[in-house]
């Protein structure tokens, strides 16, 4: 079975459902029960330890309602609550559920998976919609006694577009008793350590901005390890993508750059990522592109350094395992950091033989190039993005078509179809060692102000701004920093120190 994965969930629950009803009337449905248990005890085992769904935001809403349905009937008809054991693993998915869905409440961040990209957010998609299932949050809340869940349900509810399949289990699960924690005891930044990606926001406002990060086996660190110990766990992992180093952006009310919605078929080049010899992570070109590849190599997918507050945030993924072997990719470890109203992106790469790479970023609408700038724009803001490192190399914008999904059955036979469009810079000289290094900052697209002028320096980089105003960014050495000074004065120095 696929312990893990919805395809075994919603059927599981269905049986044990039928079979609570007819077990006083046929000694067959005795096993149905049993065999529906004993699947979900193998489910309980192998959930991810964090709450993060690797399948996507849309497929835990679409499937993990029927978890909470098989929980529920098996406790009425029982006595035995499969929600306690589970506490600490359910404990973060309602910061997964609240940090997944986009500051226009009707977008989300779309890792896996779910929706159909800039379609989605161009409103031209005529597939189906997507959901919040605000209902699963509540009945966390009911069950735990969870403010932060009831809190969260609520502004799931209330404060965003997306609603739930099924209204009524929202009445039901609604304890009209528990108080509501404050929202601004939620935190604006969550890191799932088991399936490896990052959130931050500057707040739960339309105004805020929100990024993502992710670089991590498709099911998580925990799956990885724990699948060879199952031999009748037959993973499924066709809903996850390879995104390793990968990420989205939100700011000023628009989704800037990111990823591409629901897929039939798997491709790197779909992806906020990298390119080795034109070529991706491993298996990729099918549905399920991570079925032979083996869990040991899977594994080494990685955050390896994660540290932020309210004012800048850092992250370092290493994702070179999950290339293709004879790729002999050594290194690629992306540095991502965001501080106050910009971001730098240095990515350090490593290959046994010499080889020429090729750095990504999708944008939903379009893309205008001018030197080593390129403004993703989308309608009234743009991400100015700047190549600093290498100081040439080709850069090309191309549509960014995708093979869908088919229909269910054959959900690799889906239509070509674009999703806006694609970002494409290659240093075709090749090497063995390597960096790309960019400096992405969101701006309206009308504000013509020149991008300020970004040095590279034995540390990192040091940008000044129009005004006279500096900072000083260190990245390659371990105490990572930022230098700021204002007004002529340095600011206390921020320390990106691993975490």
């Amino acid at each position: 079975y696929t312990y893990s994965q919805n395809n075994t969930w919603i059927p599981m629950a269905g049986l044990a459902i039928a079979a609570y009803v007819l077990i006083d009337e046929t000694d067959e449905t005795k096993d149905w029960a049993k065999l529906s248990r004993a699947v979900f005890d193998r489910t309980m085992l192998a959930f991810a330890t964090d709450g993060y769904f690797y399948e996507s935001f849309h497929y835990f809403g679409f499937a993990f309602r029927w978890m909470i349905r098989y929980f529920d009937a098996h406790w009425m008809a029982t006595g035995e609550n499969l929600y306690l054991p589970m506490r600490s693993k359910f404990n973060q998915m309602k910061y997964f559920a609240m940090h997944s869905i986009l500051p226009d409440g009707e977008n989300v961040f779309d890792f896996a998976d779910v929706g159909d990209g800039s379609l989605n957010r161009n409103g031209t998609s005529k597939r189906e919609s997507l959901y919040s299932e605000y209902d699963i949050i509540y009945r966390f809340a009911s069950i735990y006694q969870d403010a932060e869940a009831q809190t969260i349900g609520g502004f799931l509810h209330k404060n965003t577009k997306l609603e739930t399949r099924e209204p009524m289990w929202a009445f039901l699960n609604y304890d009209t008793n528990l108080k509501s924690a404050p929202l601004s005891q939620i935190p604006l930044g969550v890191y799932f350590n088991d399936n490896d990606t990052v959130f931050w926001r500057s707040g739960w406002d339309k105004n805020a901005t929100a990024f993502a990060f992710r670089c991590a086996p498709p099911e998580g660190h925990h799956a990885a390890r724990l699948a060879k110990q199952i031999p009748d766990w037959r993973q499924n992992t066709g809903h996850a993508q390879p995104d390793a180093n990968s990420f989205i952006i939100w700011a000023q009310g628009k989704y800037l750059t990111g990823d591409t919605g629901y897929l039939g078929i798997k491709q790197t080049d779909d992806h906020n990522t990298i390119l080795v010899n034109g070529r991706g992570q491993e298996k990729d070109g099918v549905y399920e592109m991570f079925k032979e590849v083996s869990n040991e190599k899977l594994d080494k997918i990685r955050i390896a350094e994660v540290v932020g507050n309210k004012e800048y945030f850092y992250v370092r993924g290493e994702a070179a395992s999950g290339y293709y072997g004879d790729l002999g990719l050594k290194k690629f470890d992306r540095h991502f950091l965001y501080v106050s109203d910009y971001f730098i992106v240095w990515d350090e790469l490593e290959t046994e033989k010499p080889s020429d790479f090729t750095f990504m970023l999708n944008a939903d609408r379009e893309i205008k190039l001018n030197g080593n700038t390129a403004d993703l724009i989308n309608q009234d803001v743009t991400l100015r993005v700047v190549r600093v490192t290498p100081n040439v190399a080709n850069s090309k914008v191309v549509p960014q078509l995708i093979q869908a999904r088919g229909l269910p059955g054959s959900v690799d036979k889906g239509d070509s179809e674009q999703r806006g469009v694609q970002l494409q810079t290659t240093f075709a000289e090749k090497q063995t060692k390597f960096e790309f290094l960019h400096f992405l900052q969101p701006i309206l697209t009308a504000d013509k102000t020149s991008a300020p002028k970004i040095e590279q320096t034995e540390k990192g980089l040091k940008i000044t701004w129009a005004n006279g105003d500096s900072d000083e960014i260190n990245l390659r050495t371990e105490k990572r920093s930022v230098q700021r000074k204002r007004n002529g004065k340095m600011l206390p120095i921020m320390m990106l120190s691993r975490n």
